[in-house]
């Protein structure tokens, strides 16, 4: 029944206007109020707007040509900020086409049977509104719909003309945005109605965490010398440091040659450099999330996104480490991955999944495996319990200092005095006290 009524929700929105709407409701209020033509008149209201509503939809028939759409999608977006689409449509036709509209379409978000039955209740609701099942259905509906449907009109449309617009979409949350093409909409002279084909052009579009700005903080490391992880330029967190001048020897390169000494002794003499590797940072993100911490988890995420940006261009490298509640194991990021570049990062936070509440136990042993001292952790939990205690201090006992970035509502009474509690909701009011 659900499903039916999606349907039907679905194709009225594509065919009627608003103004169509409010005649539809017109119309079934004044059917419902005129049965008794003895003791009303609303039943004149019914024959009035009825009869509007069935020549708008004779006038409606003609549905708009076949029209060429290419839609082209950026790679990235992300969640909460709104982005331009480019469409490009070509009428291959002999006649120009005037007013009419596109809509966005998305694949059917229906969920099946099983995954309905599966599902849990968002919120705290009463036993009746459990039985129904429909704040559940309409909470899949909404995960699996990542933007609204946009309706714009369309600028005249030459004969064997190619027209290029832009929608603009805001994604609800990180994750994929699935696109499969739009529909162009022609109304009626009266507007209540509209004929509509569908133009298929499949997109993807990977909706990156929401990030906060964070104010500079001074992080605490050291700059380490270790072969092979030297950042490629200054972008990157590369720093050469002049040392001094010395005797050309062979092998050493052309770009590096002082000219102009060059050029007052005679002898060719080269700058020599202090190479200095940049100091490596581990993100460790508490996923173990429980029933209730969804808004924390996601707020969590969004953190460790902000910092991704911040400190991959502050002259450091950073390794994401996570618990997969799933598998037992856990991920950190290889230095080949995400060192260089923070859009990798940030691709792999937008499609992290929460893991089980007895996820913390790899994790906890993939912060032992860590194969070397690292210059620091920025931990952002979502609890403070016993099991998050014995992990912390097992990372600091490694030499490692820990910077603990606590998700909750509430602050516990044993949280350490230089720990930084975060209330949901007021996020970036938190962060603008780090220092």
């Amino acid at each position: 029944m659900y499903s039916a009524f999606f349907i039907y929700q679905r194709w009225s929105r594509r065919r009627f206007t608003l103004s169509g709407y409010a005649v539809l409701s017109g119309t079934i209020l004044c059917a419902a109020l005129g049965v008794d033509t003895r003791h009303t008149l609303a039943f004149e209201a019914f024959a009035f707007l009825s009869a509007l509503l069935l020549v708008a939809w004779v006038l409606g028939l003609r549905r708009p040509p076949p029209l060429g759409l290419a839609i082209e999608a950026p790679r990235w977006a992300e969640a909460g900020m709104p982005f331009n689409l480019a469409l490009r449509l070509e009428n291959s036709g002999e006649h120009g086409q005037e007013g009419l509209q596109i809509r966005l379409e998305m694949p059917d978000p229906r969920p099946d049977f099983e995954s309905f039955c599966q599902s849990r209740d968002p919120r705290r609701i009463n036993a009746y509104d459990r039985a129904l099942g429909f704040y559940r259905y309409a909470h899949l509906l909404h995960e699996k719909r990542n933007a609204d449907h946009v309706t714009v009109p369309l600028p005249p449309l030459p004969p064997k003309g190619i027209l290029h617009t832009n929608l603009e979409v805001t994604p609800y949350r990180r994750g994929t945005l699935q696109l499969s093409g739009a529909s162009v909409l022609r109304p009626d002279p009266m507007g209540l109605v509209r004929a509509a084909r569908f133009l298929a052009s499949p997109a993807r579009i990977l909706v990156l965490p929401r990030r906060y700005h964070l104010p500079r903080v001074l992080l605490p490391g050291r700059h380490r010398d270790t072969h092979g992880e030297l950042l490629p330029n200054a972008r990157a967190g590369d720093s050469d440091e002049f040392l001094s001048l010395r005797d050309y020897r062979p092998g050493d390169p052309l770009p590096r040659i002082h000219w102009k000494r060059y050029a007052r002794l005679g002898r060719p003499v080269v700058r020599e450099y202090q190479e200095e590797a940049a100091p490596r940072y581990v993100l460790l993100l508490d996923n173990c999330v429980q029933s209730d911490a969804a808004a924390a988890f996601e707020e969590a995420i969004s953190i460790a996104a902000s910092f991704a940006c911040t400190l991959e261009s502050g002259e450091c490298l950073l390794d994401l480490l996570l618990a997969d509640g799933s598998s037992g194991a856990s991920s950190a990021a290889a230095p080949s991955a995400h060192a260089y570049s923070p859009d990798l990062l940030l691709g792999t936070l937008a499609s992290i999944q929460a893991s089980g509440v007895n996820g913390l136990a790899p994790l906890k042993h993939a912060a032992d495996q860590l194969r070397e001292p690292q210059a620091g952790v920025i931990a952002i939990l979502l609890a403070w319990d016993a099991g998050r205690r014995a992990l912390v201090a097992a990372l600091q006992a490694s030499g490692a200092h820990v910077t603990i970035l606590l998700v909750a509502s509430q602050r516990p009474s044993d949280l350490p005095a230089d720990a930084h509690h975060l209330v949901p909701g007021r996020i970036e009011e938190g962060l603008a006290r780090l220092r």
